[in-house]
């Protein structure tokens, strides 16, 4: 019988895990052979196919036949002692208990152990497959992640969301001001960092709109954008001593409100029309609550200005 060590080896290894594959069985009892372990479960009852075996299976039916096998029984003798009437025509000596290979009565038997054994074969390979695989899969699932959110299709997607988005915000008809938010991004491509064409709209000679300057005493100041005309999908970028503080953005009338410091002194608001949403851009700036309107549309690619003064 198995001596006493490999049995409190399987004791804890069952304690721990619940049951036992047939793999752990063979390592745990030192049991070389697979044909071995199969032999021994069919003889007392067990299905050989099985993943895995219970602690009662295995206290109950694999170590009393283990140990009638290594006193010298037959698996035949095995198998009536367990009531089995066919054990899979294993009827090895117990000298021959670790043989990889017996006598069957017809071809039919051992065709029939021949592909249990391939199929047991092939789970233990793919089993060892699957650890040593599953580690690299959260690396492989990220990189394909980026992949596709890279991919110009799922760029297009992102747009028509957002698209779809804004006109959802244009259609429903809510007018209270709003922090400038990540779903009112602009359709195109952000700049924040004015282009040699933008500087060139930028220059203080550039137009005013109607725009009057405004006087502060704040280090800091709320500007609201907002369409004073029709909501028809105009777009701006504010810009503030030369500096972008928002990507191109639909303005509406409710509001988008931005927060921009100030300079002591003369600050430079520059306002782009980026694009038309129909009879030219309609644009209210207003500062801490100061009314500040345009009183012509300007066209789309000009630049109105005005300037805000911290005292």
């Amino acid at each position: 019988m198995p001596n006493q060590q490999l049995l409190d080896n399987l004791k804890t290894a069952l304690d721990s895990e619940g049951s036992i594959s047939k793999a752990q069985l063979g390592e745990i009892l030192e049991i070389g052979s697979r044909n071995t372990i199969r032999d021994t479960l069919r003889a007392c009852g067990l299905d050989s196919k099985k993943e895995r075996y219970t602690s009662d299976e295995i206290w109950n039916n694999f170590i009393p036949a283990r140990e009638m096998i290594e006193a010298g029984k037959r698996y035949g003798d095995v198998a009536e002692h367990f009531g089995i009437k066919d054990c899979g025509g294993a009827e090895v000596d117990a000298n021959d208990a670790d043989s990889d290979s017996f006598s069957h009565e017809n071809g039919a038997r051992l065709t029939d152990t021949v592909e249990i054994a391939v199929a047991e074969s092939t789970y233990d390979v793919v089993q060892n497959s699957v650890k040593q695989v599953s580690q690299y899969v959260p690396k492989l699932v990220v990189h394909s992640l980026k992949e596709e959110l890279n991919s110009q299709q799922m760029r297009e997607a992102i747009r028509s969301e957002m698209r779809s988005q804004l006109e959802g915000e244009k259609s429903d008809g809510n007018g209270a001001a709003k922090m400038f938010q990540s779903n009112a991004l602009p359709l195109q491509d952000l700049e924040l960092n004015p282009t040699q064409q933008s500087q060139r709209a930028m220059l203080p000679s550039a137009p005013r709109y109607g725009l009057q300057d405004i006087e502060v005493n704040q280090e800091q100041v709320y500007i609201v954008l907002r369409d004073n005309g029709y909501e028809d999908g105009d777009m701006v970028t504010l810009y503030v001593n030369g500096r972008a503080y928002t990507p191109s953005t639909f303005i509406r009338n409710g509001g988008n409100s931005v927060l921009v410091p100030l300079n002591p002194g003369a600050n430079l608001v520059q306002i782009r029309g980026d694009r038309d949403g129909g009879g030219g851009v309609t644009l209210a700036a207003d500062v801490s609550s100061q009314g500040n309107m345009t009183d012509t549309p300007f066209p789309e690619g000009a630049t109105a200005q005005f300037y805000i003064i911290r005292k």
